[in-house]
């Protein structure tokens, strides 16, 4: 496990940074769509789709999608304004888990949220690199969510006993968050440290 996860960072992260870094807005906007329909095919397994062409066709929907979004910058704050709403919700749906599960067993509702969610992502990255030092906000957040889930990983294996949400996903312990939030929090230290000296 550690082993992939590894060798994965290590494939990967190279790639990333140079997209982040020099790639044009065109480049840049279809790099992380590639990445965004990557995950959209694995959302189908969500929707209980066994067929490969099932699959990739529910993956076209998405380009379509994006492509329609693509064109309409001026929409962008509605749609991450809509998608922060469906992140609340997403939370109150694990806080309720598994009260309600018949509603989120639904392939309608499931196939709308993994829509949504990979197109606000993938929106959001264009909006913060759009930005002035955009590139550099990208890294903080990278840089951030890769310490936060490297921390969990060790703090849990180490001293995990107390599991989070066994119902949701019980490999996830107590220690584990409160590792993965020290570590991101020294990543945040020390990223203000170093834009302050620089």
């Amino acid at each position: 496990m550690l082993r992939n996860r590894v060798i994965t960072a290590l494939i990967l992260a190279p790639l990333v940074l140079a997209a982040v870094f020099y790639l044009p807005p065109l480049g840049f906007a279809i790099f992380f769509w590639v990445v965004a329909a990557l995950g959209v095919y694995e959302w189908t397994g969500l929707l209980k789709i066994e067929q490969v062409w099932k699959r990739v066709s529910f993956v076209g929907v998405y380009a379509v999608l994006a492509l329609m979004v693509y064109q309409v910058p001026q929409h962008y704050a509605n749609i991450l304004t809509l998608t922060c709403l469906l992140w609340v919700f997403a939370a109150i749906a694990v806080l309720r888990f598994p009260r309600d599960i018949e509603l989120f067993r639904q392939p309608w509702l499931v196939a709308i949220v993994g829509l949504t969610i990979a197109t606000g992502a993938w929106v959001s990255l264009m909006v913060i690199r759009a930005h002035d030092q955009g590139s550099l906000w990208l890294l903080w957040i990278l840089v951030l969510v890769w310490g936060a889930d490297v921390g969990a990983y060790f703090a849990g294996r180490a001293f995990g006993r107390r599991a989070l949400a066994p119902a949701v996903s019980p490999g996830k312990t107590w220690e584990g968050v409160i590792g993965g939030g020290v570590l991101a929090g020294l990543v945040c230290g020390g990223a203000i440290i170093l834009w302050q000296t620089g």
